[in-house]
Order: C-alpha cells, then sequence, then structure tokens
C-alpha cells in the first residue's frame, strides 16, 4: 500500500492451513484435448488435440462440472472475476456438466504419435447428450487429477438429491 505522506506499509497477511484430517484434492492440470468429434476414438495425429487448463469443480464450479481455460493464467482472472461478482468473466470457457456422463476408458490408455518421443495418456468421457470429450497428458501422473476429478464428479451426480 503507498500513502502520499507515509509511503510504503506492509500488510498483514493471515492464511489458513488446512489441518491434515482434511483430504484436498485438486482437479486441474494443463492436458491435451480434443472434443469436437462425436466419435469415442482418439485422433488420428497429436495436431487435433487443443492444450486446455482443466478444471472439475473447483471454486468457481459445482462439483460435477468440467471447465477448460486456454491456459491457469485464465483460470485465475476467471476466479477473480467471478470472486469479485461481475456480471460475466473476460476469459473463454468451455464448459459440460458430468450429469449422465460416462467414463468409456475407466482406466488411463496410452498411444504413440509418431511426432512424440513418448506415449501420451488419456481417457475418454461421454457427457448425456453423447458428446465424446477426450482429455490427454503426456505424463500419467499430470493425468491422474484430472481423471479423478471426473470419477469423483460423476459418482457425485449419482449421489446428489439437489436435481
Amino acid at each position: 500500500i503507498c500513502n502520499a505522506k507515509m509511503g510504503y506499509r506492509g500488510i498483514e497477511l493471515t492464511a489458513w492451513k488446512p489441518p491434515s484430517s482434511i483430504d484436498i484434492k485438486l482437479a486441474e492440470n494443463q492436458c491435451m484435448t480434443e472434443y469436437h468429434i462425436m466419435s469415442t476414438e482418439v485422433p488420428p495425429t497429436s495436431w487435433d488435440w487443443k492444450s486446455k487448463y482443466v478444471v472439475i469443480g473447483g471454486i468457481v464450479a459445482k462439483p460435477w462440472v468440467i471447465n477448460m481455460y486456454y491456459n491457469k493464467r485464465d483460470y485465475d482472472i476467471a476466479v477473480s472475476e467471478i470472486n469479485a461478482k461481475r456480471p460475466k468473466v473476460s476469459v473463454k470457457v468451455k464448459s459440460w456438466s458430468l450429469i449422465g456422463a460416462r467414463l468409456i476408458t475407466p482406466k488411463p490408455r496410452r498411444i504413440h504419435y509418431s511426432t512424440k518421443s513418448r506415449p501420451w495418456y488419456y481417457f475418454v468421457l461421454q457427457t448425456h447428450k453423447g458428446k465424446a470429450i477426450k482429455i490427454s497428458h503426456p505424463m500419467l501422473d499430470g493425468l491422474k487429477p484430472v481423471m479423478e476429478g471426473v470419477k469423483r464428479g460423476i459418482a457425485h451426480t449419482k449421489t446428489y438429491q439437489g436435481f
């Protein structure tokens, strides 16, 4: 904070760290996605995939919603604008409901493209309207949080009584 008379002064910031008994699970990561084709087959080339920051639930969506942003910065902008009660966010967001969705591939699969040095891991989910959403990552550990978030979101829709 800057004051013309007093110059700069510090701000006291208090943060809360949850106890270890609370299990925090983040279901987000920068992944490669494909959602334009209705087919549940993976794209034939790596060029057909688009990089998106994938978030399942989170602080600005219900636990059964999957949102895709251009990158983490766009997600952070959307979070701050929603928290500031802006009527509309300034970043592009692709959004789907996991209500009635199903995982076509309950376990991650691998695909190897000739233009890539290592295989990619991927999974496919299908929305209740039949749209196939393919999500991949070059490392299994990068895909797991998103896939687990999708599984939790789908499971939540089966037990949630608020619809």
